[in-house]
């Protein structure tokens, strides 16, 4: 019989989260590499094309922001963790549920606050359900 990893999830990482955490914010930059530069020959001017959509415009695209909101408890570094490079003095650990798969541009809104990504570990103990994510996060 296998250990049901969701049913601590469930029962245990999420209520805990609810009771002792507060919302975090995911703000992530949205990918423009789909947009390709083109020139129209009749008109005589550029155009971007989407290659997934084929959607077009004549104003170059900019990234958007996604937002996702979660719950996660911010948590100081002990002392002896603490070795100035890799973990910095001001750093934090955000212990976080419901947000997507951190990503190396990712900006977590907490307390008010904006920290930048460092790193992560996600607790996938039975290798497909993630328990918990530990992000190392920077102001």
């Amino acid at each position: 019989m296998a250990f049901d990893y969701l049913g601590i999830k469930t029962n245990v990482v999420i209520p805990a989260l609810q009771n002792f955490g507060s919302a975090v914010v995911v703000k992530r930059q949205v990918d423009t590499t789909a947009w390709v530069k083109k020139y129209d020959p009749i008109d005589g001017a550029d155009y971007w094309e989407n290659q997934t959509t084929l959607a077009t415009t004549f104003t170059e695209p900019t990234g958007s922001t996604e937002e996702t909101t979660g719950i996660a408890v911010l948590s100081a570094f002990k002392d002896n963790e603490i070795e100035g490079t890799i973990i910095q003095k001001n750093d934090r650990k955000l212990l976080a549920i419901n947000i997507p798969e951190p990503d190396i541009m990712d900006v977590y809104e907490f307390g008010g606050r904006e920290y930048k990504y460092v790193k992560h570990k996600s607790i996938v103990p039975d290798g497909e359900n993630i328990v918990l994510q530990i992000i190392q996060v920077r102001i």
